[in-house]
């Protein structure tokens, strides 16, 4: 499973437009990407992000085994900043991806998610036709129907 956390990539200073970017996003022509892939179900990345994008398998473009710094050229293409580094405390590991979604994830644990989050969650799935799965602490995905008013 890989999952593009938007607390960790963000190109808008909200969470609406963060979901519009990543929603409109071509995956035939769009950039690449930067997203985690889960090992056993288990993110690795910090427990306070807690708002992703499902990424369809065939969206993975290059794997790596640790995290690796890398950077967006002008065409878009990713490119990396240094080689894997596996001291780092989290020991996630990285893909670079197309924005080929297939649904939007919500983190269990941690600090809970606002309200009107929530809303902006339903809404954009709605709008854009992606359900909403939450990751559970055990790793599996669980498809929820949000019902904040």
């Amino acid at each position: 499973m890989v999952i593009r956390w938007l607390g960790a990539f963000t190109y808008s200073s909200d969470l609406q437009g963060s979901l519009e970017y990543e929603l409109r996003s071509d995956h035939q022509k769009g950039s690449l990407r930067c997203a985690e892939r889960l090992i056993d179900g288990a993110p690795r990345i910090y427990e306070h992000i807690r708002i992703g994008m499902l990424v369809r398998n065939a969206g993975v473009v290059r794997k790596f085994k640790h995290d690796v710094m890398s950077h967006s050229n002008e065409d878009g293409w990713m490119a990396a900043c240094r080689h894997e580094h596996k001291e780092l405390g989290h020991q996630h590991t990285e893909c670079w991806v197309r924005p080929d979604y297939i649904g939007i994830v919500l983190r269990a644990g941690g600090a809970p998610v606002s309200k009107q989050s929530l809303r902006i969650l339903r809404d954009a799935s709605k709008k854009f036709g992606v359900p909403i799965f939450k990751l559970c602490r055990d790793g599996k995905l669980v498809k929820v129907a949000i019902t904040a008013g």
